[in-house]
């Protein structure tokens, strides 16, 4: 199952004056992107600040959608409609085991307690252009790169063990780097921020924001000037083996000509 997604809609709101690009990667299994991708796009129009404070909604909606994910399978059930024969697949969660009664028989199959994943999780680079303003909030490894004339312009940080500030926070959380990743079990350690991931979620004496992986997103705003050309989201499947002017050289390359003011590129592995 592809665990990399995609979402663009170029009129996020019925003001029409919003649009919304984002790129969810998922690490140790698609579902999580996959819920992420559906719902936090919806959330962010719902939310009180959606108007007024971008930040501010875009940091509500990556909290709710974690609460979503540690509160029940609910999350799981709605990526799956009942009735179309992907029951099974839950089958190892319980998820199904209330569908299953049988008249004859007289019995319904327990249902099993619900855990939340523990290694499996998503990051997330999402792009909110409002007339002409970019706002990126990033929540792991993912990049936005805008070219200007030609030069490549990181708005994002990438969220990696190396980073100072992501590894003094998994050192005061009580956790280890090794090389470029957290040690932990049934993991490959790499997801330093995102949904998901509970086994690092687990000290109850700090806050989630504080915790070894957070969903906290990082902003960068910026406005959209006569030498903004276009701009680019991928995953770390991209940025670890093109640096950002290689993609913005490539790009302008294949494109033979000035592209419109603002378009977008989404590039995955």
């Amino acid at each position: 199952m592809e665990r990399i997604r995609e979402l663009i809609e170029l009129d996020l709101d019925a003001l029409r004056n919003t649009s919304f690009f984002g790129v969810y990667d998922g690490d140790g299994g698609a579902e999580v992107a996959m819920y992420c991708a559906k719902r936090f796009h919806a959330m962010l129009c719902e939310d009180e600040n959606y108007l007024n404070n971008l930040p501010n909604a875009i940091t509500s909606v990556c909290s709710r959608l974690d609460d979503d994910l540690q509160r029940s399978n609910e999350w799981k059930e709605s990526l799956y409609p009942r009735g179309n024969g992907e029951c099974f697949q839950f089958l190892k969660t319980g998820v199904c085991a209330n569908l299953w009664h049988s008249e004859e028989l007289g019995f319904m199959l327990p249902q099993q307690a619900y855990r939340a994943p523990l290694y499996e999780g998503s990051t997330a680079c999402v792009v909110i252009i409002r007339g002409n303003q970019i706002t990126v909030g990033n929540v792991g490894d993912s990049r936005c790169v805008v070219s200007h004339n030609g030069q490549a312009i990181d708005l994002s940080i990438d969220h990696k063990p190396t980073v100072g500030s992501e590894r003094e926070r998994i050192l005061r959380a009580g956790g280890r780097v090794l090389v470029k990743r957290i040690p932990v079990m049934g993991s490959d350690g790499r997801l330093m921020r995102g949904w998901g991931y509970f086994e690092l979620k687990k000290n109850q004496n700090i806050p989630p924001s504080q915790q070894m992986v957070t969903c906290d997103p990082e902003f960068t705003i910026v406005d959209i000037t006569a030498d903004t050309e276009f701009l680019v989201i991928a995953t770390d499947g991209i940025w670890g083996h093109m640096s950002s002017q290689d993609v913005v050289d490539f790009i302008r390359k294949e494109l033979h000509s000035s592209p419109p003011a603002c378009a977008s590129f989404f590039f995955h592995h």
